[in-house]
């Protein structure tokens, strides 16, 4: 059974498309497409009923009838990263040891015929279809054979990405007074490794962020509030980013705060395989000792007693 909402942005109703392609509505059985509803024992209820049965919603669907995102009251949307291994292959990267995982703004979810709203300054934008899993019942410690049982259906997704950076952030950063991470910064090439040509990556990289750093602090911001990031893992191979940790105490001779964010990412698993955790705990140790401001980690507890044991 093929679900969607249907109506004005802000006033969709909750439907279904039937076999003839036509939309029937489904407001009399439920309040909408979210919460409870999707939960496997409720969808299978309406999945039971006789959809000619149910009132016909005039217009054709993605015509002069608006199809809006298919379900409501979306309170996480996570994604996976290089989740298919063609894709791992294509772009160079080896397939990670645990899942990428990250997540999107659900304010970015729209319908399928909607205007994709680009950020002012955007230089550049990419899609490409995504499959979408839409969970219906909630859940921790699931077991690969279970899942099924939480999933309330699928969709398609368009993974709209863009803006290569937009000037108007210094002055609002600068006017609200607040520090600003300023990372090292190559645009956003199809892959976070490409765009590695160095003389000397930790001289280079030190360079360009300076430069950048200038750029800000001439568009108004206080040299104050700059916090410095060598990006670790983008636009540097995997030895690239190690060769910046072994020499941390480089960027923090910049005289500014520096963050290092290292936590999970591919790099680690060249000199840690099979255990990032351990890998991750050791970018922090080399940060500790490299007088770094601060780092951005996942596991927070682990990493403060490590810092506290150093200090």
């Amino acid at each position: 059974m093929r679900f969607l909402r249907y109506g004005p942005v802000g006033q969709e109703k909750p439907g279904l498309l039937d076999n003839d392609g036509h939309v029937r509505d489904l407001s009399a059985q439920m309040p909408d497409l979210a919460g409870a509803v999707l939960a496997p024992e409720n969808l299978a209820r309406i999945a039971e009923m006789d959809a000619s049965k149910l009132p016909l919603v005039q217009g054709t669907p993605q015509k002069d009838l608006r199809l809006g995102p298919c379900v409501s009251g979306t309170g996480k949307f996570i994604c996976i990263g290089l989740n298919y291994a063609d894709h791992a292959a294509e772009t160079g990267a080896t397939i990670p040891a645990e899942p990428v995982i990250f997540n999107k703004w659900t304010s970015a979810i729209i319908g399928p015929d909607d205007d994709v709203q680009i950020p002012r300054g955007s230089v550049k934008t990419d899609w490409e279809v995504e499959l979408g899993v839409v969970i219906g019942k909630g859940g921790t410690y699931i077991d690969e054979a279970d899942a099924m049982e939480h999933v309330a259906g699928f969709c398609l997704i368009n993974d709209v990405s863009g803006g290569m950076f937009d000037p108007d952030i210094v002055p609002v950063a600068a006017e609200a007074d607040v520090p600003m991470v300023d990372q090292h910064w190559r645009g956003f090439p199809s892959d976070p490794n490409l765009d590695t040509d160095y003389t000397d990556v930790v001289e280079d990289v030190m360079a360009e962020t300076s430069n950048q750093i200038a750029r800000v602090v001439a568009a108004g911001l206080c040299l104050t509030q700059v916090i410095a990031d060598p990006w670790l893992g983008f636009a540097q191979t995997m030895a690239d980013s190690w060769a910046i940790v072994d020499r941390l105490e480089s960027f923090t001779q910049l005289g500014l705060p520096v963050l290092v964010g290292a936590s999970r990412k591919r790099f680690i698993s060249t000199r840690f395989p099979g255990d990032v955790e351990r890998g991750t705990l050791e970018t922090t140790r080399r940060a500790v000792q490299a007088g770094a401001w601060g780092v951005r980690v996942h596991d927070v507890e682990a990493h403060v007693r490590l810092i506290e044991e150093l200090s």
